[in-house]
């Protein structure tokens, strides 16, 4: 059998991928999405367009476009997606830049510097801790947590006094599941993977390519979960997607379409 080195969407093993260094796909998991990380060739910008409804939170490439570009080195720099807002990160000067309705209400304001951000990295380069603040505002701190393959496992966000915990697991080399727990008191009160508040699976053709997400969403309000599939189709050369269509109780959502420009 044809030995797999094009491992889909953030793989941690240290011979997956031929030209994407490993960082890139915890980049990605920590500003972005591992849907839209790339395969096997570095991204230099990349547009995603859908028709689905921006009111499906859990929705990752819902709303009318989202915009990401890297530097050359593949790392995040720039995010901008409607309905959210603006994100610019100079890793090296340790400046982001921000502007959505959460930082700033005035739609027409221009992006501006947090109060407070820094950035730590650890023996490995890859980023450690994260805290950033705005005035009295809110207060973001994040903790970055790889294991021996260098593979990103879990990060715990405290926002305020508010916990978000994030986990991965991972199938031999592939990216297997990634669960969100929320806690208003104590990161260790988090709750089991069966009652978290969301789990995104993450499912593989034969040539390691994404091609479908199973994602549900745990409602505190009503105490239901929401069931959502995403199919991922129309991959390029590169075993990057380009179409897909999301689903929920046989009900077609909408669907979505990536432009993507490479180094």
């Amino acid at each position: 059998m044809k030995k797999l080195i094009f491992i889909v969407l953030f793989t941690f093993s240290y011979y997956s991928y031929a030209e994407v260094n490993i960082k890139v796909y915890n980049n990605y998991l920590i500003y972005s999405y591992p849907e839209l990380s790339p395969h096997s060739t570095t991204i230099k910008r990349q547009e995603i367009s859908s028709t689905i409804p921006f009111n499906l939170p859990f929705t990752k490439v819902a709303g009318k476009n989202t915009i990401i570009e890297c530097q050359k080195n593949g790392f995040i720099t720039f995010i901008n997606k409607k309905n959210l807002g603006l994100w610019l990160i100079d890793y090296e000067k340790k400046i982001r830049l921000i502007n959505n309705s959460f930082v700033n209400s005035s739609s027409g304001s221009k992006s501006t510097q947090i109060s407070k951000y820094d950035i730590t990295f650890n023996e490995n380069n890859d980023i450690q801790k994260e805290s950033l603040s705005k005035n009295d505002f809110f207060d973001i701190n994040t903790n970055y947590i790889y294991d021996e393959k260098k593979r990103l496992i879990k990060f715990l966000e405290k926002v305020n006094a508010f916990f978000v915990m994030n986990k991965i697991d991972y199938t031999n080399q592939n990216l297997a599941k990634l669960i969100k727990s929320e806690n208003v008191e104590d990161p260790e009160l988090f709750s089991s993977d069966e009652t978290s508040n969301e789990i995104i699976e993450y499912i593989y053709d034969d040539e390691n390519r994404i091609i479908q997400t199973k994602q549900s969403m745990y409602l505190a309000e009503t105490k239901n979960r929401i069931n959502m599939d995403c199919f991922f189709t129309n991959h390029n050369k590169h075993g990057d997607w380009t179409k897909g269509y999301c689903s929920a109780n046989k009900k077609n959502l909408g669907d979505f379409k990536r432009e993507i420009k490479y180094w």
